[in-house]
């Protein structure tokens, strides 16, 4: 495989890598309660600069005189705005970037205690407190009488990646954030949102919850997660030989290593369970794999290049909508040097794409910027999103069986 990239010195020396995990990492759980119009508009100009002199390429899909010109018209009409509602006009603008990797962070301690998950029927829910328990498995259709599909548009305007699987990815973190919400005017007030489902029993359910403290939370899911074969292990990287089928499942969840269980001794181990047992076949499940370094992998991958399991049918590859960034980098190799099937969905993010990534914060609101040091580039033979040989979409009728139809078919064929 051909990869291409073009990071800066400081990003090679300091050996950081692709891109980060999709969800904010080390942020201050209640900075947007502590920001104001004023601490926002005295920011403006120092996100503007450092993303104009830190990113490596920021003008690629936005003129720089028009991202310039988008800065001072929230400056101008600063007065017409809430906090939230200026916030959200920022994360726009960052939006027109187009950089997946080039994001503005923050954290609200209070959500709706919702998990929402966008299945190839809708958006459910999978997983709530015990005071919704009856909500469970329910179907999204509005938020505040607005149907879910326009929700969904507005919330959209937000993410500078809009492929359709980052936006199913993502959407449901968004439709639980008050802050968010507010923002986009889909509610006249943080605390205020009232949700219309569709019921298991087919009843229409509307309901205004209290957001609550995330900590506090104690969700309850609607199918027994650790009944998935791919949840029943937390470790990052782990594998298991499955003597009923001559198979290995091996996932690999994060493209970061892990000091209390190094991922060399995990490939070590595999690589002898594959000696040992000569399998037939390999699944690897990159599902959940949202980035980091893609180097990682190399030598598994150029080790399993020269096994036996390099034949036709002896190597899938699951992918899915949380594949992302160094994940997609380390599935494109599995394809182009072995003889690997990819099963599932397409990806979120780009084969080829900005990374490298660093941040600065800003100063009065102490808001986290992150931006893209570098560019990595595969061969010509990948644009947009990887896309999987069988595809397989996730429904909410395997769902409510427990059934994993991507493994299912690898295990099968």
């Amino acid at each position: 495989m051909k990869l291409v990239f073009f990071l800066s010195l400081g990003m090679l020396a300091s050996g950081a890598g692709f891109g980060q995990f999709r969800n904010p990492q080390k942020v201050d759980r209640d900075s947007i309660n502590t920001i104001t119009r004023e601490k926002i508009l005295n920011d403006l100009d120092e996100y503007a600069d450092g993303i104009a002199h830190k990113h490596f390429h920021p003008f690629s899909h936005i003129k720089k005189s028009v991202f310039y010109e988008q800065i001072q018209l929230i400056k101008d009409s600063a007065a017409r705005y809430n906090v939230d509602e200026l916030l959200v006009r920022l994360m726009q603008v960052n939006a027109l970037i187009e950089d997946e990797h080039t994001n503005i962070e923050y954290i609200t301690p209070n959500i709706f205690p919702f998990t929402f998950f966008w299945f190839e029927e809708g958006i459910y829910i999978k997983g709530t407190n015990e005071e919704n328990r009856k909500l469970l498995g329910s179907k999204l259709i509005a938020v505040n009488d607005i149907p879910v599909s326009e929700a969904v548009d507005k919330i959209t305007t937000l993410m500078p990646d809009k492929n359709p699987q980052n936006i199913k990815s993502e959407i449901g973190r968004y439709l639980c954030d008050p802050f968010v919400l507010h923002g986009l005017q889909l509610s006249a007030a943080r605390n205020n949102v009232v949700y219309t489902f569709v019921g298991p029993a087919n009843d229409t359910l509307k309901i205004a919850p209290k957001a609550i403290d995330w900590r506090k939370i104690k969700m309850l899911c609607e199918c027994d997660n650790k009944k998935i074969f791919k949840n029943s292990d937390s470790s990052k990287h782990w594998f298991k030989y499955i003597d009923t089928g001559n198979y290995i499942y091996f996932k690999y969840a994060s493209c970061y290593d892990d000091k209390q269980h190094p991922f060399r001794k995990v490939e070590e181990a595999l690589v002898k369970e594959i000696d040992e047992k000569k399998p037939q076949k390999i699944i690897i499940d990159m599902r959940d794999n949202g980035g980091g370094y893609p180097r990682m992998l190399w030598p598994f991958i150029n080790s399993l290049s020269r096994s036996p399991l390099n034949k036709k049918g002896g190597i899938y590859v699951l992918i899915g909508r949380n594949t992302f960034s160094a994940g997609i980098l380390n599935s494109v190799s599995l394809k182009d040097q072995t003889y690997a099937k990819l099963v599932g969905e397409e990806t979120s993010g780009s084969t080829s794409f900005f990374g490298g990534v660093q941040w600065f914060v800003l100063p009065e609101t102490k808001l986290r910027i992150m931006y893209s040091t570098g560019y990595v580039a595969t061969s010509e033979n990948y644009k947009g999103s990887l896309k999987p040989d069988i595809i397989i979409p996730v429904t909410f009728a395997d769902y409510d069986k427990e059934i994993d139809a991507a493994l299912q078919y690898a295990i099968a064929h």
